[in-house]
């Protein structure tokens, strides 16, 4: 039973509240009608993520007195919806940021991907993405808990200098 809630609240609650975030408190005398695109993927269509966000995010906006309608949620293939396939990347980016692999420890594609985003942070082009990023992680206790960016990009960095000084 933990193990079904842990998913329902990954799969389900969480975008919920982070679609929720985004779209509430534009005041009243703004009408928003949001669209919500979701990738494709088994485990979203096995929730019925679409529906559910719809639904979910349409009762919050009727019971707490917001202006904004969701007038749309679906799914979207790889390479069809620009912005999914950004934020897909992006995610990637972070994710390898935040792993903090070190080069001379993996091989292949893993450390292409780590070459890349050395070359990327020396280069200065991802900081004005960095720089506003507010991360949390999911803790001890479920708590959330805000990552520190920054350090995380000092530590990659510096667990991969020789290749970093390199580029």
């Amino acid at each position: 039973p933990k193990k079904t809630i842990v998913d329902k609240t990954i799969y389900t609650k969480l975008p919920e509240r982070i679609c929720y975030g985004l779209v509430r408190g534009y005041g009243v005398h703004n009408d928003v009608q949001a669209k919500i695109l979701i990738e494709e993927s088994s485990e979203y269509h096995s929730r019925n993520l679409d529906s559910m966000l719809k639904e979910a995010l349409n009762i919050h906006s009727l019971y707490r007195g917001e202006n904004f309608v969701i007038t749309e949620c679906g799914y979207r293939s790889k390479g069809e919806e620009i912005g999914i396939e950004f934020i897909d990347i992006f995610l990637g980016i972070v994710g390898i940021i935040l792993t903090c692999p070190s080069y001379k420890e993996i091989s292949g594609k893993k450390q292409a991907k780590v070459e890349l985003v050395l070359k990327l942070l020396k280069q200065n082009k991802l900081q004005p993405f960095l720089k506003n990023l507010r991360l949390f992680e999911l803790q001890q206790f479920n708590q959330l808990i805000e990552a520190n960016v920054e350090a995380s990009i000092k530590l990659f960095i510096a667990k991969n200098y020789e290749e970093f000084i390199s580029l």
